[in-house]
């Protein structure tokens, strides 16, 4: 599945700019799991809009991992 991107170059760099910064986030939340936490990473989790169609994005979840 592919995600359509929006044409306007405005929000082409909107874009970008929330991806740096989410993406900077993830990564220091992840560095202090390691530090003080529980070791895991912050996992990316892709998703889109009418498949694609009208966009979508991505976030950053921390998982617990429980056996049952």
């Amino acid at each position: 599945m592919k995600m359509i991107m929006a044409k306007s170059k405005n929000a082409q760099d909107a874009y970008k700019l929330v991806r740096g910064l989410q993406t900077r986030f993830a990564d220091k939340l992840s560095a202090l799991s390691h530090e003080i936490g529980e070791k895991k990473p912050f996992e990316e989790v892709i998703w889109f809009r009418d498949d694609g169609i009208h966009g979508g994005g991505s976030r950053f979840e921390a998982r617990d991992y429980h056996s049952v």
